[in-house]
């Protein structure tokens, strides 16, 4: 009879922790839709440095940042490069992930973000690959690129 009884409360508890997580993951969920609504726009870059090479006025003005659902998308004049991204808000600092649209490989571009009302910063590995960045910064020989947008007023 004890033994049956410690079996009713040993599966009470895994179902109570199985609710208590899908709770928790269902609040992350929440709050990842929320962060990409808060994305959602046109962005023009304010400034960008890539490993302590900061972009000329001219080259910045050239620079757009349209992001709609999952889609990341950098016009740079004519040319456009669409990425899909993944972000993390719970993570300190905010993580972001990048992915090219199309690449069969998945192959991922780690980084981290903060977002403010008309601010989106965002800090990422150079290259394919790399190691995502611990803080906001992108000084000569670290291998990574420090963007600040600002959102486009309508």
């Amino acid at each position: 009879m004890r033994a049956h009884i410690a079996s009713i409360l040993v599966v009470g508890s895994l179902v109570a922790t199985c609710r208590l997580l899908t709770a928790s993951e269902d609040k992350k969920g929440d709050a990842v839709k929320m962060e990409m609504k808060q994305l959602e726009g046109v962005w023009v870059l304010q400034s960008l440095e890539n490993d302590g090479k900061p972009l000329s006025e001219e080259q910045l003005k050239q620079i757009r940042l349209t992001i709609k659902g999952d889609r990341y998308t950098v016009e740079v004049g004519d040319r456009k490069v669409e990425l899909t991204y993944k972000l993390d808000p719970s993570k300190k600092p905010k993580t972001i992930d990048f992915s090219l649209v199309g690449d069969d490989e998945k192959k991922t571009t780690p980084g981290i973000y903060e977002l403010a009302t008309d601010t989106f910063k965002m800090c990422r590995a150079a290259e394919v690959g790399g190691k995502r960045p611990a803080e906001f910064s992108a000084a000569e020989g670290s291998g990574r690129i420090l963007a600040v947008y600002k959102r486009e007023k309508k």
